[in-house]
């Protein structure tokens, strides 16, 4: 007897070497765009020096958008490691509540996390508005481009 049946599969990915492996490409594909193509086309002088200027500056842009990306999920990921570490500190306290000289030393390591922490989020908060600051200069670049030129006959 032959059923058929409908699955919806989502792919999810934490793997932080993807991550790297696609923000290396990036950068690799710019920077090879750039050397092969935009420099020909300035000698060949399909584009001027202006828009050769606007595209390399489009490009650095982006790789540091890609830059502040990279740092933002690494920070994330630093958030996560502190709060798991919190937690098993928060459990240990609650382990020796009977204890207070042991307990203190949790207690004390706890508030040292929790500095921590309110030091990364503050450190994503700022990579968050950076990137949405680069965002904004690149898409103001592209919008004033002109790519636009009139070839001899």
């Amino acid at each position: 007897k032959d059923e058929k049946k409908v699955f919806k599969v989502i792919e999810h990915c934490d793997s932080y070497v993807d991550y790297t492996l696609e923000l290396i490409s990036s950068d690799l594909a710019n920077e090879w765009l750039a050397k092969k193509y935009i420099d020909k086309w300035l000698a060949w002088k399909y584009i001027d020096v202006a828009t050769e200027q606007s595209l390399k500056e489009t490009f650095s842009l982006r790789n540091e958008i890609s830059a502040t990306e990279k740092r933002i999920y690494e920070k994330e990921s630093e958030v996560r490691e502190a709060t798991r570490a919190q937690e098993q500190l928060r459990s240990n306290i609650t382990a020796l509540e009977h204890n207070q000289k042991d307990a203190a030393k949790y207690v004390k390591s706890l508030g040292v996390e929790q500095d921590k922490l309110d030091g990364l989020r503050l450190d994503i908060k700022t990579s968050q508005s950076r990137k949405k600051d680069l965002e904004r200069q690149l898409s103001t670049t592209i919008d004033t481009m002109k790519m636009s030129k009139k070839l001899s006959k």
